[in-house]
């Protein structure tokens, strides 16, 4: 079997590059010979050498509309607009160039907001696979080009086939009752029985957020629900986040409420981190604030390092908290979904401590290893691959 994947991006830290490694080393070694398409030569490219797996640089955008948040946004929409048309008819022909040369099974794309290797899997008659990750319009706050009505088109289109992170995107997307669709959530562990020993529940005195700095993670508004407890705890927690910037405004706008309510010494920003379990392993809480999350790795990645979670009730973060109630009977992170909620719930972990939470930790590593496990996911992808090649 040969594949020919489709990435959007070379950055190593997202959760969907972190799932396409996951998917292509496993793919590799069970004999699929596989072929990487990337944007750029950085990031990923690394890993891909070191995994010695062949891949082409091809030139071209996301499939969806240039950003109008500023001023200079408007300014520039006609030209950059032009821009990526003309970047994805260029990418289109490059990839069906590779496609000729390596002559591939079927196309992978690994996200939903690029459709160079959907438009040349058209062009060849060869399958494609929509990886859709994102809700795009939701959390980003993004629009495909040139609708989404045309996308979900092309998502249902007989030679397309795609596989839905959660139910609640398959749902958004019309594809719960789909044939050519499955949902098959990420691989966050290496096995579903290893997982690492407990830990003491004597934790640092801070809560951490990982993730981009943007509005749709919700940073914000976690900020402010800790603003309302701090002066209020026994023992004074701080807020760490661990992440890069990707809107330099909203960032702009969280830094002057930081030095207005008086917490440059209380949100510590790392940045992007390469051992971003450590510091979960030792924090008091994980928070996942984000407003709609697809999926949300960090959650799961939280819960598997022995972390207590809290999160914003909603997306892809209510359903894997509603996955380990349905599993274990009780609940597995904290929720909340208002600021206020948000702050009582870090005022209260901060003051009392994780002991009243010790089965709750249990409980929720436990549904990670059960639901999201590495050999789970890779194999499902696997045998919907050959499923397609069946057809």
């Amino acid at each position: 079997m040969k594949i020919l994947y489709i990435l959007s991006s070379t950055t190593p830290f997202g959760g969907a590059s972190k799932s396409f490694l996951t998917l292509i080393r496993f793919m590799k070694q069970t004999g699929v010979t596989p072929m990487v398409v990337v944007p750029d030569e950085n990031g990923l490219c690394a890993d891909l050498k070191e995994s010695d797996i062949a891949y082409h640089v091809a030139f071209f955008r996301w499939g969806v509309y240039p950003p109008l948040e500023t001023l200079k946004d408007k300014i520039l929409f006609i030209p950059r607009l032009f821009g990526r048309i003309y970047a994805n008819w260029i990418g289109t022909h490059q990839v069906c160039a590779i496609a000729r040369t390596f002559k591939p099974d079927l196309i992978h794309t690994n996200v939903s907001v690029i459709d160079v290797g959907y438009r040349a899997s058209r062009k060849l008659h060869i399958p494609h696979v929509w990886h859709v990750r994102e809700y795009g319009d939701l959390d980003f706050h993004l629009h495909y080009m040139p609708t989404r009505r045309r996308f979900i088109q092309a998502i249902h289109h007989p030679g397309s086939y795609s596989i839905c992170i959660t139910n609640a995107l398959a749902a958004y997307n019309g594809l719960s009752d789909f044939l050519q669709s499955r949902v098959i959530y990420n691989g966050i562990v290496p096995t579903a029985k290893n997982a690492p020993e407990n830990t003491s529940l004597e934790r640092e005195p801070y809560f951490l957020f990982a993730g981009h700095i943007e509005p749709a993670k919700g940073v914000f508004e976690m900020i402010r629900a800790y603003y309302s407890c701090v002066n209020k705890m026994n023992i004074r927690h701080s807020l760490w986040i661990a992440g890069k910037v990707t809107d330099s405004e909203y960032s702009n706008k969280i830094q002057a409420f930081i030095k207005q309510s008086h917490l440059e010494k209380d949100v510590v920003f790392l940045g992007e981190l390469s051992n971003l379990p450590e510091y979960m392993q030792k924090a008091k809480a994980v928070i996942i604030p984000s407003l709609s999350e697809a999926f949300g790795r960090v959650m799961p990645e939280a819960m598997y390092n022995n972390a207590l979670v809290i999160a914003y009730d909603n997306a892809g973060s209510k359903e894997q908290l509603d996955n380990g109630l349905l599993l274990t009977g009780e609940e597995i992170g904290l929720r909340y979904t208002t600021e206020n909620e948000l702050s009582r719930i870090m005022l209260h972990v901060a003051n009392e401590g994780l002991q009243p939470f010790k089965e709750m930790i249990t409980r929720a590593q436990h549904t990670v290893c059960k639901l999201y496990s590495n050999d789970q996911y890779t194999e499902k992808v696997l045998s919907f691959y050959k499923f397609i090649l069946q057809q």
